[in-house]
């Protein structure tokens, strides 16, 4: 990185997963096809505001081996459709910054404008200035199911500073419709102790899940629509109320809470019988929270837990969102793969199901699967002692049995975005 650290700084585990196979790198600073994408697309596919997916896929496959010619694939199939870098509307300062916040076609003139700043400060130095020290764009870099974040977790990983700028540029095209939630603690006259309760995650989704006061917020066949309770007075006080009661011990125990409560989330919740799902907006609490942890290693203490009270409180959001379903443990303990998929997981070697996994996620088009399984391979190496069993691995190959058994049924979505938590969805 190029700034140094705080003194204040906490020490989580940062671990990170590399395998070995790619020509390519170490250093992907001056990687050709990653500065195209920079010099070339815009962060947005599309004038709806799809987001731009291809590093993303391409690190993700990068880090775990993936030859030069994969690699090239993955780089042309996300060329083909995104949209071309438009020109700037303007030059955006420190003083002029807020001018443009929320608006997509101003990605350019923040992008020139991050760059600067972290040539300046650096990447962490940058993500502190824009981010840490602003709820207005804490909001935002969690907003857009999470992708400035993930965004800027492959900067940090590969340190990366022009894609730390698009990272942040993204963030400040997003909404802030999150700050409604948020609470800055530094801003609170009672201080830390008026806002840290006294229940586990695992405590507050339960409850959730049987507090009648949400069931008309959110209804079955509401797909497009349920994004509104980003916006909705009762919501916006009820949840403040749920994410206030999370005992927040310190940055590497509750970062291992979160990230093991956000796996059952996405894995658990989606097996109902013979048929598994897994939520779309479910599935980015986990790669999100794979970001989150990258950057933990390089925040004080209090910029550790704004960051990650501000990751719960949008995952309570969604767990509202998908119908509040099942964290059902049991049945993900007992999960048996379909057996063609279990064919291609398990391949003929089985000593280490894990390179099963991930051999076949090199080769999954759809490019959210690849960075589940590398969030679920870093739980597993970091969490591994929190269930007897291997959940973590289970997760995976419940990824990959939708991804799959989805592609074989020709028109149907990969992830489920009509809400698993309603019975109906399921008939």
């Amino acid at each position: 990185m190029t700034e140094n650290s705080s003194s204040n700084q906490v020490s989580p585990l940062s671990f990170v997963i590399r395998l070995p196979g790619s020509p390519i790198g170490p250093d992907l600073s001056k990687h050709f096809l990653i500065n195209k994408n920079h010099k070339e697309y815009d962060i947005f596919s599309n004038s709806k505001g799809h987001h731009n997916h291809l590093i993303h896929h391409y690190l993700a496959a990068y880090a775990f081996g993936a030859s030069k010619e994969r690699l090239q694939t993955i780089f042309d199939d996300h060329a083909s459709h995104q949209r071309p870098l438009r020109d700037p509307i303007g030059t955006i300062t420190f003083e002029t910054y807020q001018s443009e916040l929320g608006n997509r076609d101003a990605y350019t003139s923040y992008l020139i404008f991050f760059q600067k700043d972290i040539k300046k400060h650096g990447i962490i130095g940058a993500i502190r200035r824009g981010v840490l020290q602003n709820m207005d764009m804490l909001a935002r870099t969690l907003s857009g199911i999470f992708h400035p974040l993930i965004h800027l977790g492959y900067a940090i990983e590969f340190d990366l500073p022009n894609v730390a700028a698009e990272g942040l540029a993204m963030a400040a095209c997003e909404d802030n419709a999150l700050a409604a939630f948020l609470v800055d603690k530094d801003t609170q006259a009672d201080g830390h102790d008026n806002m840290n309760g006294n229940q586990t995650i695992e405590t507050i989704l339960t409850n959730m899940k049987w507090d009648p006061i949400f069931d008309d917020i959110v209804k079955f066949g509401d797909e497009y629509f349920s994004m509104g309770i980003f916006t909705n007075e009762k919501v916006i006080s009820i949840i403040r109320e749920y994410a206030a009661q999370w005992h927040y011990k310190d940055p590497q125990s509750s970062v291992r809470e979160l990230y093991t409560q956000v796996m059952l989330l996405c894995a658990s919740t989606g097996i109902h019988g013979q048929q598994t799902k897994m939520d779309f907006f479910l599935m980015h609490c986990l790669t999100s929270i794979h970001a989150a942890h990258t950057l933990l290693a390089h925040l004080t203490s209090d910029e550790a837990e704004k960051l990650l009270r501000a990751h719960l409180v949008e995952t309570l959001l969604f767990y509202l969102r998908c119908g509040r379903p099942n964290l059902n443990v049991e049945a993900l303990q007992n999960f048996k793969p379909t057996t063609a998929v279990a064919t291609c997981v398990q391949g003929e070697n089985n000593d280490n199901l894990w390179l099963g996994v991930i051999q076949q996620s090199l080769g999954v088009k759809e490019p959210h699967y690849i960075k589940v399984v590398r969030a679920l391979a870093l739980g597993q190496i970091l969490y591994h002692d929190v269930f007897e069993d291997d959940l973590w691995l289970k997760a995976a190959q419940v990824a990959f049995n939708v991804v799959e058994t989805q592609s074989m049924k020709e028109g149907e979505q990969w992830w489920d975005y009509g809400g698993i938590g309603f019975e109906q969805g399921w008939n």
